[in-house]
């Protein structure tokens, strides 16, 4: 009897003990179906995300009796460094290459990669807008040690720092705070996967379609093609390669890829805000008002030179009636196999000889009272004084050149620097607020510059009967032709040649008659025709000497996306 109630109890207590076991894998296997519940949540692991993987949590759901994903994602944006609103609430993080920006995007500092690292491309699981953040804080790290190695402000081979400041110059590289006035910005903002799309297996971020246009602009990447009635687009240079199209239940999508190695050195984009117009085609002038660029809108029509459209030969052809030129010209100008450039387009010319400064420091302003001529030749002088190669001697150009060019637009605006740079009250987009007399100055360069472009144009198309010209100025002793057929260090010389004898007197003549018969011209200014056509040449010529231009930096037809904030995803 005993010996049968032991039997029992161990058989009890095996059948407990396996029914205990039994239970709690009922209750694992629970566990683990609400667990599992959390859709996307093992998609948002460190091979995919990085260090925002840390972010990922789960939330329970008791009305659905389940587990919700959430995760934060960055929200990028362009915005100048003192920018306090953001897209979202929330900590506003610049990517500006420091330690803070680093471990609060945690990204990458890719300096420390040896080259093979750097361009190893089969991380295909890892999302690709991690790579874009670690190329912005790249590109920021790159160019600030550009920078001081080219300067070499810390170099004991070069003059000391002592040297810098006895010219008036900086004795270290100006901070991304003090100098630039365009920056890339990130937040974070908390998603649910709930909301993610079926077709979407990895955590995507967000920007809007201006702003990443701009960011590529800045980074050196240029569209290859950009069509959007079939949703295709793909840019390529610098060593990145970027793919958009249309997602389904998502909107248009972006994948950011590397594809050699990049530099951000003398061939970076200057980050300044006036990249906002200049990558979709619009060029501010002098003539711009000072305004808040934070909301930037597309005119609605082009009817004054505060801005010009040079993106495509239709807009430029636009630009060409804005100034004033006659049918002729934009005839020929759209004509199939017409001649549009010489050393560079027309459209090149029309944009340096108006065209903004874009300057990162501002230079110091001097009394300036002397005549055109001997104002002119004082900043060739200058300028021609310092042509070394070391740093003082680099700095110093280009601040000689600077101060050139904000003297060549105090004659061609009648403004000076500082009016023109110091916003009115309520003072509206477009043309500046001007006085009659600065009116009348800018519909005088309006015309030397309408009458400028024209000959410019029918010189380059002139062919080889010369007897077609209807100009009474004598054949010009240099033409285009010898210009293209001197070498490449003639050509230059031989375009100025062309330019100085024989444009600017057929510039001069026609444009002193033209305003000698609306009297736009005021005598009291002391300004002639010849002294504006001298000006704006010359504007252009020390634009080019202060920038490179990449010839496969090709615009594409895109001037109506300025300022849109459509969204968009980069995968």
């Amino acid at each position: 009897m005993a010996d049968s109630n032991e039997t029992e109890i161990i058989v009890a207590a095996a059948a407990l003990f396996v029914s205990l076991i039994a239970l709690l894998a009922t209750l694992l296997q629970c566990l683990q179906q609400y667990f599992a519940s959390a859709r996307g949540f093992s998609q948002c692991n460190e091979k995919v995300m990085g260090g925002w993987h840390k972010t990922k949590t789960r939330k329970f759901r008791l009305e659905d009796l389940r587990f919700e994903t959430e995760v934060e994602i960055p929200v990028i944006f362009v915005c100048p460094p003192t920018n306090d609103k953001g897209a979202v609430d929330g900590k506003i993080q610049l990517l500006d290459g420091t330690p803070q920006s680093l471990a609060y995007t945690w990204t990458e500092d890719y300096q420390k990669k040896d080259r093979k690292e750097r361009i190893r491309t089969s991380d295909n699981e890892r999302a690709s807008w991690t790579i874009l953040l670690s190329a912005i804080q790249s590109m920021e790290i790159e160019s600030q040690m550009w920078h001081r190695r080219q300067f070499d402000y810390f170099s004991s081979s070069q003059p000391p720092q002592t040297a810098f400041r006895q010219h008036g110059l900086p004795s270290e590289p100006p901070s991304l705070a003090e100098s630039h006035t365009l920056a890339v910005a990130v937040q974070k903002k908390r998603m649910s996967w709930d909301t993610m799309p079926a077709s979407i297996t990895r955590p995507y971020a967000t920007t809007t379609m201006c702003h990443l246009l701009e960011i590529i602009a800045a980074m050196g990447i240029y569209w290859k093609e950009f069509n959007r009635t079939n949703d295709r687009y793909r840019a390529e240079g610098n060593g990145f390669m970027v793919l958009g199209e249309r997602v389904a239940e998502l909107g248009l999508a972006f994948t950011f890829q590397v594809n050699g190695l990049s530099r951000f050195e003398k061939n970076r984009v200057i980050p300044v805000d006036e990249v906002k117009e200049l990558c979709f085609g619009w060029v501010p002038t002098i003539f711009r008002s000072t305004q808040d660029k934070r909301r930037l809108e597309v005119p609605v029509d082009l009817r004054d030179l505060s801005t010009v459209l040079v993106a495509t030969s239709s807009e430029i052809a636009e630009t060409l009636q804005l100034i004033g030129c006659n049918h002729t010209s934009v005839a020929t100008f759209m004509a199939p196999g017409r001649r549009v450039s010489h050393l560079f387009p027309i459209s090149f010319e029309i944009a340096l000889e108006t065209f903004k400064d874009l300057c990162l420091q501002e230079p110091n302003d001097a009394e300036r009272t002397q005549v055109v001529v001997d104002r002119l030749s004082d900043h060739v002088s200058e300028i021609l004084r310092h042509q070394g190669d070391d740093s003082i001697a680099t700095l110093l150009r280009f601040r000689a050149l600077h101060v050139a060019l904000d003297d060549a637009d105090e004659l061609l605006t009648g403004r000076s620097k500082l009016s023109r740079r110091t916003p009115q009250e309520d003072e509206p987009p477009g043309l500046s607020l001007e006085t009659p007399k600065q009116q009348r100055r800018r519909k005088t360069v309006q015309t030397v510059l309408r009458f400028h472009i024209q000959e410019v144009i029918r010189q380059m198309n002139l062919g080889d009967d010369r007897s077609r010209s209807t100009s009474p100025v004598p054949c010009a002793s240099t033409t285009m032709d010898d210009v293209d057929a001197a070498g490449p260090d003639e050509r230059q010389e031989k375009l100025m040649q062309l330019y100085y004898h024989h444009v600017r007197r057929v510039v001069v003549r026609k444009a002193a008659k033209a305003d000698a018969q609306e009297a736009s011209l005021d005598a009291e200014q002391n300004v002639t025709h010849d002294d504006i056509w001298c000006t704006l040449v010359f504007r252009m010529i020390c634009w080019l000497m202060l920038h490179d231009f990449n010839k496969l930096d090709v615009q594409v037809p895109k001037s109506e996306l300025l300022g849109s904030r459509m969204p968009v995803y980069v995968a």
